[in-house]
């Protein structure tokens, strides 16, 4: 064996040992909640720049899972669920994040492998950032084109009000019944990770 060969070798001994003892970390991105600054710093943080270009990641793209949407006829956010879902079953991958609900079963089936991290912010305050957001914005992509009065009333606008309902319970859309249930089950689904910080 050569030199060479021998660095090569000792090379990816070492990579593999640093991948070993990195930690899996999912970063749940709810929007307008400083998410990407928060996903940037998490991933400089917890994997030092040696460690950074041998960390492979993933981000459950909005791009991708509205083509797999497209093609098997599935709601958007099931899409981005199941693309989610693979990305965690994976052993090679050690960090990831995404616009991408982590309802309690996904949660339950993967917190020993992995860790789930999100940040919230005032409900309010996020409902407000998410309208300018959508309203003024220059892409058409959930683009809104109603005044505050009338999105206030609409569906949309109601649903944007449940994010947190959405990304962390089971609640079906649209819901019925009582949405304490729902409130109290998402407060346990977020128990179950393993950091969750606010804004604020």
């Amino acid at each position: 064996m050569s030199y060479i060969d021998l660095i090569a070798l000792q090379r990816n001994r070492l990579n593999a040992s640093l991948l070993g003892k990195a930690k899996r970390i999912f970063f749940c991105h709810v929007p307008k909640c400083a998410g990407t600054s928060l996903s940037r710093a998490i991933a400089r943080q917890a994997y030092p720049a040696y460690q950074a270009v041998l960390i492979p990641n993933f981000s459950v793209r909005l791009e991708a899972a509205k083509d797999a949407s497209t093609i098997f006829a599935l709601p958007k956010v099931e899409a981005r669920q199941i693309i989610l879902c693979y990305h965690l079953a994976l052993d090679r991958y050690k960090f990831g994040t995404g616009h991408v609900y982590c309802r309690p079963k996904l949660v339950d089936a993967y917190r020993k492998k992995w860790h789930f991290v999100t940040i919230l912010r005032n409900p309010v305050d996020r409902w407000i950032s998410e309208y300018a957001y959508n309203t003024f914005k220059a892409s058409n992509w959930a683009k809104n084109e109603l005044s505050l009065e009338d999105y206030i009333q609409s569906e949309k606008g109601r649903g944007t009000a449940e994010s947190f309902l959405r990304y962390f319970s089971s609640i079906p859309y649209p819901y019925s019944g009582d949405p304490q249930l729902y409130v109290d089950e998402a407060i346990d689904n977020l128990s179950r990770f393993s950091v969750v910080c606010t804004v604020e």
